[in-house]
């Protein structure tokens, strides 16, 4: 009995040690996910067509705004919010968007290609969106980034 008990003792302290380091490898392993996912399901790297490209003119962009706020991880979440409107006549499936940003000097310091219309967006209609970054450098000049749409799929 006393063996069982000096037993207890040592395995004890191991225990909290062991949860710290299976939540830790989860914490990784579910960050390095959400990141590597976060590029496929937000964006393609497909070229637009020569359709989409004459479709262009067609989605509007209004009512852009800019926030930038500190994210729960401690760093910088920037915030693109606006609308879009589909003012052509022809179901929008997919829309994505390039955000460039600029240092003070107009240098190009982040660039990252996003989903502006995720669900269907039909001939005149609008909605709302949001673009979260957080891989905004310190030295981004706080002005709303250039948008330049990427790729329309109908």
């Amino acid at each position: 009995m006393a063996s069982n008990v000096a037993l207890k003792k040592k395995v004890l302290p191991i225990i909290p040690i062991i949860a710290v380091s299976v939540m830790v490898l989860l914490a990784v392993v579910g960050g390095w996910l959400y990141y590597t996912n976060r590029s496929r399901d937000t964006a393609s790297t497909k070229p637009p067509s020569p359709e989409a490209k004459a479709y262009v003119k067609n989605l509007k962009l209004s009512a852009v705004k800019l926030r930038a706020t500190q994210s729960f991880a401690g760093g910088d979440l920037v915030e693109v919010n606006g609308k879009v409107t589909n003012s052509g006549d022809r179901t929008v499936g997919r829309a994505e968007l390039t955000c460039v940003f600029f240092d003070v000097f107009g240098n190009e310091l982040y660039r990252d290609r996003v989903a502006l219309v995720k669900k269907t967006l039909k001939a005149g209609q609008t909605q709302d969106f949001r673009l979260p970054f957080d891989g905004v450098p310190v030295q981004w000049n706080q002005a709303i980034p250039d948008m330049i749409i990427a790729n329309i799929e109908f």
